[in-house]
């Protein structure tokens, strides 16, 4: 839900030991995880995938009280999104690596690291650019949408939460459109670089 919590400044108030922003980080991460390994890592059971969730949660938060996550000082949501999609991504990983006794890289090719040559780095924080423009070019409402849907919470919810936040009323079926087609645009626009 990062298009209306403000991510760095939670994380940072967090670190202060501000319980109800702890806990606000701890159910961010916690949708995070789950939307990310059921999406990303369908061969991982559901009590691997509840480990997984759990390893990444205590990366993130040792992390952050150790002062280690320098998207904290981000001026926007999206460097700690990356952050904590890697983290829980590098956490399934090392599930399937000590769940299923895999030694060598060939066995990973399912979930191949993240890190990547330079060129490759370059290519995607270009493309990364264009999406973030592309979602900043949106009205609230729909960029709302999008990031909600993308992170796999039901349309029902987004729909409740539309409501309650935006004081809009959208329906079910509404949000599916607007998600495919404002996916259709990033692709159109972001793809081809």
């Amino acid at each position: 839900m990062p298009d209306h919590l403000d991510l760095p400044d939670l994380f940072r108030r967090c670190q202060r030991k501000e319980e109800a922003a702890c806990e606000a980080v701890y159910r961010w991460v916690s949708r995070m995880a789950a939307g990310i390994l059921n999406r990303g890592f369908p061969n991982l059971s559901r009590v691997e995938r509840e480990e997984a969730a759990d390893r990444a949660r205590y990366r993130i938060v040792e992390a952050m009280m150790l002062g280690r996550i320098d998207a904290v000082n981000a001026n926007n949501n999206w460097p700690l999104i990356g952050y904590v999609r890697h983290v829980i991504e590098n956490a399934a990983k090392d599930v399937v690596r000590q769940r299923h006794d895999i030694e060598g890289t060939d066995q990973l090719e399912a979930h191949p690291a993240s890190g990547s040559s330079p060129d490759r780095s370059a290519i995607a924080r270009e493309v990364l650019t264009c999406i973030e423009r592309v979602l900043n070019s949106l009205e609230a409402v729909d960029r709302f949408i999008f990031v909600l849907k993308w992170n796999d919470v039901s349309t029902r919810t987004i729909a409740a939460d539309v409501r309650r936040i935006h004081q809009a009323v959208v329906t079910t079926q509404a949000i599916d459109t607007r998600f495919s087609r404002l996916r259709a645009k990033i692709r159109h626009e972001c793809d081809e670089r």
